[in-house]
């Protein structure tokens, strides 16, 4: 390597130390320009700032995948909003959606002339064959949909206390789908934690959420040499809890291996595990 060269790569070098720095200091990252087959961004750039907004086109004969004609995303902390695609003007992007049902076959683009089929989710049916068909780059419009089979919930599950639904507030749910509850620490679920629709009723519901840990009183056996709390708490399970040695004791902490004021318990199985502090004369 010639010492022109050098000098040359190490300007380069403390330029791209200098821009990572700055990213640093401002707090966000810029994007690259995206990289996608038979299509264009305006403007062009190589790096765009945080909070740039950019379009993008497709070259004759090509469509954006998701919008009519062109597109558009933006810089966010060194992330585009979304992924620029072009495909050819005949194909079809995502299919419709059809409440309650799913296509049969879930890829990106789908050919000209393709007929896509959709199934019906458990609890639902049609009693026709539900497609849609790509024609010249759009969909046809299903013509049938999916209706509850039996008597649908039409009402939220029960309430239950402390607790919250892990799937999304539906205004009606189909006969024998279900529900799971789920209770915010230090609660957990008292008997099952699922809920049925069964002929326009919830059934099978939680008892309700029962506080999982240990209850510490205000006074600790002597044995363990630490001093008694300031007042009763609540430990959830699987956590911990700091005590104080009393005067002339240590606790000895092994991971750390040496002797310390602060002694830790732990609750584990609802059972407060105590430390016992050592004499230290």
């Amino acid at each position: 390597m010639t010492v022109r060269r050098f000098y040359l790569f190490l300007v380069l070098w403390i330029c791209t130390l200098i821009d990572v720095e700055t990213q640093r200091d401002s707090g966000w990252w810029e994007c690259q320009r995206p990289t996608f087959d038979n299509g264009y961004i305006v403007p062009r750039r190589e790096m765009y700032e945080h909070g740039s907004t950019v379009q993008y086109g497709c070259n004759p004969t090509y469509k954006p995948i998701m919008e009519p004609w062109w597109g558009e995303m933006t810089c966010r902390n060194g992330v585009w909003s979304q992924t620029p695609s072009c495909i050819d003007q005949k194909q079809c992007g995502p299919p419709p959606i059809v409440p309650h049902a799913k296509p049969l076959v879930s890829q990106e683009t789908y050919d000209d002339g393709l007929k896509l089929r959709f199934l019906c989710e458990r609890g639902y049916s049609s009693g026709y064959t539900i497609y849609a068909t790509c024609e010249n780059g759009r969909w046809t419009s299903p013509k049938y949909n999916c209706r509850a089979q039996g008597r649908p919930c039409l009402s939220p599950p029960p309430q239950v206390k402390y607790a919250v639904i892990t799937s999304p507030y539906q205004s009606e749910y189909a006969e024998d789908s279900k529900v799971v509850y789920e209770c915010v620490r230090p609660y957990k679920i008292d008997g099952t934690k699922e809920s049925w629709c069964r002929e326009g009723k919830w059934v099978s519901t939680p008892r309700g959420c029962r506080k999982y840990g240990c209850d510490v009183k205000q006074e600790i056996y002597s044995t363990y040499n630490v001093q008694d709390l300031p007042s009763a708490v609540f430990v959830a399970e699987g956590e911990s809890h700091l005590f104080y040695c009393k005067q002339g004791f240590r606790w000895y902490n092994h991971t750390s291996r040496d002797y310390q004021d602060i002694a830790e318990g732990q609750c584990k199985n609802e059972h407060m595990i105590y430390p016992t502090c050592d004499y230290f004369g």
